[in-house]
C-alpha cells in the first residue's frame, strides 16, 4: 500500500494521499497508509476516520462512484466541512472507490492544498486501475490472514488435544475438557455428560462456569431425553442461536435463572459408538459459524479419544504399558502438520506399541481411490479392488485375521505370506462418520486378538484418525495461502518466496535461471465488452493455456490483475525465448469462450549484477513492455539478446 500511494504522489502531483478501509453503512474507516507533504512526519498508518467528518468518503461507498472536486468550495457533498476543508486550506480533490467484486470496500483519497485543480479523465481512469490494484492487495492479505488464523485455531485445537490426553486419569480428563472448552471457545459455560451404558442414562460428569446455578443443574438424563438426550440418542449436533427455539429442555429454570441465550450440543464418538455429550452455553447470541462448529467437532473427538484412552487405561490395568506407549506414540503424530511425516508416526508407531512386525496405513478419498500408502517394515504392497482394505473402508468396521493358515487365500495378501506374518487386524481411520483410510498391523505368529487389543488399537487408529485429518486440514489451508482464488496458480506473495529460493539456488550452484512476465493484450477492454464474469474465465483459461503448455519444473504464477510469470531454471535467455514464443502461440490458437484474446511476453535471464529477486522481474518488465508498445501479441527479450517478433 505504501508504494502505491507513492506511485499515486508521482504521477498525480497531490499534497496528500490517503487509502481507508470501509464498506458502506460502517461508521468509520481504517486509513491503512496516507501522506501529507506539509507535516513534519509525512507519513502516517492504522488510524481510524469516523465518516460523521468525512462524507465524502461516506458518498463513495455508497455510490461507488468516483468524487471530482476541482474545486472545494462549490461541491455540495462537501457543503458541511467546507470551512473546515478551505481552512486546512484544502482547495481541489479527488477520490476514488476500491471495488472488488463491484462492491466497495474502501477508497483513494487525494487533495491539493492552496490551488484549484482540474482532474481529466485520464487522471480519473489511472487513479481508479491503481485502486483495482489496491483492491487486490486487500483481497489477498484478507485471504492470506484467514488462512492463517484458521492454521492458528488448528495448532490451538492440536495443543490442547496433546494436553487433554496427556492424563490417563477420567477425573483430570473431564474436568481439563470442560476447562479448556470454555477457555478456548470463550464461552461462559460447559457441561460434560458421560453415557452410564447399564442405566441407559447420561451422567454430568464436569462443568465449568456458573457455579452459582450449579444446583439447577439436572444431573442424570435419560437416553433420547431433552435437548441433551435427544443428542445422545441421535449422535448428531445440534446448534441453537436462541435456545427458546426448543421446547424440550429439561433445564429450562437453569437457561432462564443464568440468562443463556445460545447453544450448541456435540455428541462425543469413540469407535463408531456415542459415549457422551459435550455442552457449550453463552449468554449473548451466537450463530456458530461453521468454522467454529467445525472446531467444536474436532475438539469433541479429541474428548471422545481422550476419555476413551482414561477408561481403557482404568479398566484393564493389566494392559497399562501397552496403553502408555500407545499414548506416547499418539502425542508423537498429533504433533506433526506434515501428512506424510504424520502417516509415519503412525505406521511406526502402530508396530511398536502393539508388539506388531509390521504396519501399513492406506488412504482413500471419497470415491474409494487409493491417495497414500505407507508401509513400516514390509515394503510395497498393493491395494486389492475387493481386498479387505476397502471392504473396511466401505463398512466403517474392524476386521480381524488372527491365523492367515485358516482364513480364506483371497483374503491374505501374497506379499505378507512372503514376508512370514501370520496373523493381522485392519481398523478404519475415521474422523466425523467418515473412514478416511485403514490402519493395518501384522504379526509373526498367529494370534487371538482379545477385545482389549482391539479396544486399544482402535483408541490408537481413532487418534490417528484426527491427526491425520488435522495434517490434511493444515496441508489444505497452507494450499489456500499460497494459491490464488480465481486461477488456482500461486499467488504474488508466493511468487516472490519461491523466486528468491529460485536465485538463491542459481547462485550456489552457478546455474541459469530465466524469468517470463507477461500479460493479456487489451484486456480492459475485453472486460467492458463482454463482462467481468467473462474476463474471469479468460483469466482461468490462460491460467491452464500456462499451466499445459509450461514444463513440469517451470512454476507458474499470476502476478496481479491479468499479469502473469514464469519462473525457468535452468534456462537460459534463448530457451526462455522459445518456451515463450510457445506460450504465445499457444494463446493465439487458443478457442477463447468470447471473443479473440492475445497476450505479450518479455522475458529475462539472472545476471551477475542482480542483486535481488526484484532485478529478474525488472528485468522482464522492461521487454514486456516493449512488446506491449510494438504492437503486442509478440515475444520482447531483455539484454544480451534483442527483441524477437512472432
Amino acid at each position: 500500500m505504501w508504494d502505491l500511494v507513492k506511485r499515486f504522489l508521482e504521477t498525480m502531483r497531490v499534497d496528500r494521499c490517503a487509502i481507508a478501509v470501509c464498506t458502506p453503512g460502517e461508521p468509520s474507516a481504517n486509513l491503512i497508509v496516507g501522506y501529507d507533504r506539509f507535516k513534519e512526519d509525512p507519513w502516517v498508518e492504522g488510524i481510524n476516520l469516523s465518516l460523521d467528518r468525512y462524507p465524502d468518503i461516506r458518498w463513495v461507498l455508497e455510490t461507488r462512484q468516483p468524487l471530482v472536486v476541482p474545486n472545494v468550495a462549490e461541491e455540495p457533498v462537501l457543503s458541511d466541512i467546507k470551512d473546515l476543508l478551505l481552512s486546512l486550506p484544502i482547495r481541489s480533490m479527488l477520490v476514488v472507490p476500491i471495488l472488488r467484486h463491484n462492491q466497495s470496500i474502501g477508497v483513494v483519497s487525494l487533495s491539493n492544498r492552496d490551488t484549484v485543480q482540474e482532474f481529466t479523465r485520464d487522471d480519473i481512469e489511472f487513479c481508479r486501475t491503481l485502486a483495482n490494484q489496491a483492491a487486490l492487495n486487500i483481497e489477498q492479505s484478507t485471504l492470506f490472514q484467514e488462512a492463517q488464523q484458521r492454521a492458528n485455531k488448528l495448532q490451538a485445537i492440536i495443543n490442547l488435544a496433546k494436553r487433554m490426553t496427556a492424563s490417563l486419569n477420567l477425573e483430570e480428563v473431564f474436568d481439563f475438557a470442560v476447562k479448556a472448552a470454555a477457555e478456548f471457545l470463550e464461552v461462559p459455560c460447559v457441561w460434560l455428560w458421560v453415557a452410564d451404558e447399564e442405566r441407559g442414562e447420561l451422567v454430568m460428569q464436569a462443568n465449568y462456569g456458573l457455579q452459582e446455578f450449579t444446583g439447577l443443574i439436572v444431573g442424570r438424563i435419560p437416553y433420547g431425553g431433552g435437548v441433551i438426550g435427544r443428542i445422545m440418542d441421535r449422535g448428531e449436533s445440534q446448534y441453537l442461536a436462541d435456545v427458546k427455539q426448543e421446547s424440550r429442555w429439561l433445564n429450562k429454570r437453569f437457561l432462564e435463572e443464568a440468562g443463556i441465550v445460545s447453544f450448541a450440543g456435540i455428541p462425543l464418538i469413540s469407535e463408531s459408538r456415542v459415549i457422551g455429550v459435550l455442552s457449550v452455553f453463552t449468554r449473548s447470541r451466537r450463530l456458530f459459524a461453521a468454522d467454529e462448529r467445525t472446531l467444536l467437532g474436532t475438539f469433541a473427538s479429541q474428548a471422545a479419544i481422550a476419555i476413551a484412552n482414561a477408561r481403557a487405561y482404568q479398566q484393564i490395568q493389566r494392559y497399562a504399558s501397552t496403553v502408555a506407549e500407545l499414548y506416547e506414540a499418539a502425542t508423537q503424530v498429533s504433533g506433526s502438520l506434515d501428512l506424510d511425516e504424520t502417516l509415519q508416526k503412525i505406521a511406526r508407531g502402530a508396530a511398536a506399541s502393539t508388539d506388531a512386525a509390521s504396519s501399513t496405513i492406506i488412504l482413500f478419498d471419497q470415491f474409494g481411490e487409493v491417495t497414500h500408502i505407507v508401509d513400516w517394515e514390509i515394503g510395497e504392497i498393493e491395494v486389492r479392488k475387493d481386498g479387505i482394505s476397502r471392504q473396511v473402508w466401505e463398512t466403517g468396521q474392524p476386521e480381524v485375521l488372527p491365523d492367515f493358515g485358516t482364513a480364506p487365500p483371497e483374503t491374505v495378501n501374497p506379499r505378507l505370506l512372503e514376508l512370514g506374518r501370520a496373523a493381522a487386524v485392519c481398523l478404519p481411520l475415521q474422523v466425523r462418520e467418515r473412514v478416511r483410510g485403514v490402519m493395518w498391523v501384522h504379526y509373526n505368529e498367529p494370534r487371538s486378538i482379545a477385545e482389549e487389543d482391539l479396544h486399544l488399537l482402535a483408541s490408537f487408529g481413532n487418534q490417528a484418525a484426527i491427526a491425520i485429518e488435522n495434517a490434511r486440514l493444515f496441508t489444505e489451508t497452507r494450499r489456500l495461502a499460497n494459491t490464488d482464488a480465481l486461477t488456482g496458480l500461486y499467488n504474488h506473495r508466493y511468487f516472490y518466496h519461491l523466486l528468491d529460493t529460485e536465485v538463491k539456488r542459481a547462485r550456489r550452484y552457478g546455474r541459469t535461471l530465466s524469468l517470463i512476465m507477461l500479460d493479456i493484450d487489451h484486456f480492459k477492454q475485453f472486460n467492458d465488452r463482454f463482462g467481468h464474469l467473462a474476463g474471469d474465465e479468460a483469466l482461468r483459461s490462460l491460467a491452464r493455456i500456462l499451466r499445459k503448455n509450461s514444463r513440469r519444473v517451470d512454476t507458474v504464477a499470476r502476478y496481479g490483475g491479468e499479469e502473469f510469470a514464469i519462473i525457468l531454471p535452468e534456462t537460459d535467455l534463448a530457451q526462455a525465448a522459445v518456451q515463450a514464443e510457445r506460450l504465445r502461440s499457444a494463446a493465439e490458437e487458443h478457442q477463447w469462450s468470447e471473443g479473440y484474446l492475445t497476450i505479450s511476453l518479455g522475458a529475462a535471464v539472472l545476471t551477475s549484477e542482480m542483486s535481488r529477486a526484484e532485478d529478474l522481474v525488472r528485468d522482464a518488465d522492461r521487454p514486456l513492455y516493449q512488446a506491449k508498445e510494438a504492437g503486442r501479441n509478440q515475444v520482447c527479450l531483455g539484454p544480451p539478446l534483442s527483441r524477437g517478433g512472432r
